[in-house]
């Protein structure tokens, strides 16, 4: 990863954790049939955090996988010489 991508992973970061920190109040939660009650903190984090490892693996298998080639140039029609 690059300086830029880097800085701007944790500069999100820095700014999730401070809103996490900041909302620490429980709320319900209606999802389908469930029904919990739980900090805003969690709701905002567990997905972030899922994302985060989505990302990582996902750059991961990019990086382990072997450059494809280039395809060959197709050729054209034949010239047909009258």
């Amino acid at each position: 990863m690059n300086r830029t991508g880097t800085l701007l992973t944790i500069g999100l970061t820095a700014a999730v954790l401070l809103f996490a920190v900041q909302n620490l109040t429980s709320v319900p939660v209606v999802f389908l049939m469930w029904h919990i009650e739980t900090s805003v903190s969690l709701i905002v984090l567990g997905p972030f955090l899922m994302g985060l490892v989505v990302g990582a693996v996902a750059t991961l298998l990019a990086r382990a996988r072997p450059p494809r080639a280039a395809p060959a140039a197709k050729a054209g029609p034949p010239d047909r010489a009258t």
